[in-house]
């Protein structure tokens, strides 16, 4: 038994060195989260605008063509496959006490996924980050997303030229000249359909209270509330299970009725996103995010002005 467990240590000591030495080395590479959640502790008393969601929010606008005089401050929060219930932790996270504007995506599968859904392992980065409570015991190492975690070693030894985000938060991996035409053909809308229908509705209302839960609190701070959602390529829109489809468009209406004020605009099939303003079927490019912002910036001034008169 002895020589048995020897042998154990003699093969597990040097994994375990070399996942302690690779997860060292991941922690010294520069990361949104990181940067966001330091950001945020630094600014958040001074930010007017803040946009919040997922990589559809986190890709297609950018704080930097937004009129300060009309949005002041802005800094995008959002961040790939982040749920309703982590915007919820973020937003109850950092106080902002001139916060006039909040912004959220309302996309295909936004009701219908909760804790990171189909991106679970990047709770990883949310617990190491941005100090959220995640349970998990593999969300305490990044070497459990092992993905993620060869890149980012690869990246410590060779330093990419760009980091993947911009100082106002937008995204740069998103860009035009990296396109793969089959990206369009891509089928993430699979992976954003749920399968099991009562569940799928159990979730959804879940998720709508905690989407009531932050209007409820914009009413109380008297923060404008934006939802919208963003333009998909007809690859994706015509694999949308119908009966999910109905669902969201079922709670979106529900939603503005009982929320009067909130500002709603669906972009999905806008005509006016052509090929070059999509990095694939459900992402804008960086050409797509500039034309985006100008469209829902213009859409906000428009119904901020008609509202008010």
């Amino acid at each position: 038994m002895k020589h048995f467990l020897i042998y154990i240590a003699a093969v597990l000591l040097p994994v375990i060195t070399v996942l302690g030495v690779g997860e060292w080395l991941v922690r010294q590479v520069p990361n949104a989260y990181r940067y966001k959640e330091e950001w945020m502790e630094a600014h958040h008393n001074e930010v007017n605008t803040l946009i919040l969601g997922t990589s559809h929010s986190y890709a297609a606008v950018k704080p930097d063509m937004m009129d300060k005089d009309t949005f002041g401050i802005t800094f995008n929060l959002a961040n790939y496959g982040q749920t309703l219930d982590m915007d919820y932790f973020l937003w109850q996270k950092f106080d902002c006490p001139q916060l006039k504007m909040l912004l959220i995506p309302i996309s295909y599968p936004t009701f219908f996924f909760e804790n990171m859904g189909v991106d679970s392992k990047k709770l990883i980065f949310y617990k190491l980050y941005m100090d959220y409570p995640a349970k998990p015991f593999y969300s305490n190492f990044e070497f459990f997303d092992l993905q993620t975690f060869g890149a980012k070693v690869r990246a410590f030894f060779f330093p990419l030229e760009d980091i993947g985000y911009d100082k106002y938060g937008w995204t740069t991996n998103y860009k035009l000249k990296h396109k793969n035409p089959l990206q369009m053909l891509n089928e993430d809308v699979r992976t954003h359909t749920r399968k099991k229908w009562k569940e799928a509705v159990e979730i959804s209302e879940k998720n709508y209270a905690i989407l009531q839960h932050i209007a409820d609190d914009c009413k109380q701070r008297e923060i404008k509330l934006v939802l919208f959602t963003t333009p998909a390529w007809y690859s994706y829109r015509n694999l949308i299970d119908s009966r999910q489809f109905a669902r969201m468009h079922e709670l979106i209406t529900r939603f503005l009725k009982q929320n009067e004020e909130t500002m709603y605009f669906d972009y999905l099939d806008d005509s006016r996103f052509t090929d070059e303003d999509f990095k694939d079927s459900n992402h804008l490019s960086d050409i797509g995010a500039e034309k985006f912002t100008k469209i829902l910036c213009n859409d906000i001034e428009e119904q901020t002005d008609a509202l008010a008169q």
